[in-house]
């Protein structure tokens, strides 16, 4: 089981393209002066191109995306994104390429906590996401049962932890894309770093 309290970083996993959750984390990286990786969503998505198969270039930007997370493991936030705002999507994915982009979210943030424990590192402070279904596949990918709602930060983003799977007790606050004003992400963050 996870501590509580860790002293790793908040991972930050955002799938909302909206304009309002895009001004939210570039207020975020501001405040703690990181950047975000941004994904390769056509890439995670499975979708073709002529050097390589899907399936080959989909798990290279897995490792891709858990090798940057744990790259940064020191910094107090750390995290992956899949747009800079609404225009940045790649347009056009199917139903199963949407499904696929989203499990190799959670698939990215699995490998790296996996990674992160194997070498001893402090376990991460906890979660922070956005978009209801980006934190479904996260659960799923963790092997997570259920939240435990704990609190809520600010309306309509929750403070929780996670039921079941081996990261059991990590804390995440989940918030979909039309959530909160422009500081709504930093008040996430700091309050699973316990600075709030």
């Amino acid at each position: 089981m996870l501590q509580r309290t860790a002293p790793g970083p908040v991972i930050v996993v955002a799938g909302s393209t909206t304009e309002l959750t895009a001004r939210q984390l570039e207020a975020l990286e501001q405040a703690l002066g990181l950047r975000l990786e941004l994904v390769d969503v056509g890439a995670l998505a499975g979708q073709r191109d002529q050097a390589c198969g899907a399936q080959s270039r989909r798990a290279w930007e897995i490792e891709r995306l858990a090798s940057s997370i744990l790259a940064h493991w020191s910094r107090p936030c750390v995290g992956i994104r899949t747009s800079r705002g609404p225009d940045d999507l790649a347009p056009g994915l199917t139903a199963r390429q949407q499904a696929d982009l989203l499990d190799g979210l959670g698939l990215a943030v699995r490998l790296a906590l996996r990674r992160a424990a194997e070498e001893s590192r402090p376990a991460p402070a906890g979660l922070y996401t956005t978009g209801g279904d980006v934190t479904a596949a996260v659960l799923r990918a963790l092997d997570a049962t259920a939240i435990e709602l704990l609190d809520q930060v600010l309306p309509l983003a929750a403070l929780g932890q996670l039921v079941g799977g081996p990261s059991r007790g990590l804390r995440l606050v989940t918030k979909g894309g039309l959530v909160g004003g422009e500081d709504a992400a930093i008040r996430c963050v700091r309050r699973l770093r316990g600075e709030a």
